[in-house]
C-alpha cells in the first residue's frame, strides 16, 4: 500500500475515532442529568470511549509511527471543530486561578 494512502487512512481513522470519542462524550454529559447514576454512567462511558480510542489507536501504531502521529493528528483536528461547534468560552488566568 503507497504510504500516502496509509497516512491519509491514518488521518481519517484519527478523525473517525475523534467522531466517536467527543460524540459519546456529548451523549453522557447530556444523559447524566436524568440517570440515576451519573457516576457510573460517567466512569462507563470514559472506560468504553478510553479503550475503544486506545486499541484505535494502537492499530494505527502497527503501521508505524507516522501512521499513528498522523491518526492523533486526526483526532486532535476533531477536537478543534467540536470546540469551535460547541462555542466553549476561552479560559483566562483568572479563571484558572478561581477554580472556574
Amino acid at each position: 500500500m503507497s504510504d500516502i494512502i496509509l497516512l491519509v487512512m491514518a488521518l481519517a481513522g484519527g478523525g473517525l475515532m475523534g467522531g466517536f470519542y467527543f460524540s459519546g462524550l456529548w451523549w453522557t454529559v447530556q444523559k447524566m442529568t436524568s440517570s440515576r447514576n451519573p457516576y457510573r454512567l460517567m466512569l462507563l462511558s470514559f472506560l468504553v470511549r478510553s479503550l475503544a480510542v486506545m486499541a484505535g489507536f494502537y492499530l494505527l501504531l502497527l503501521p508505524g509511527w507516522p501512521a499513528l502521529a498522523t491518526g492523533v493528528l486526526g483526532f486532535v483536528v476533531v477536537r478543534a471543530v467540536v470546540i469551535r461547534k460547541v462555542g466553549l468560552p476561552p479560559l483566562t488566568l483568572k479563571d484558572m486561578h478561581d477554580g472556574i
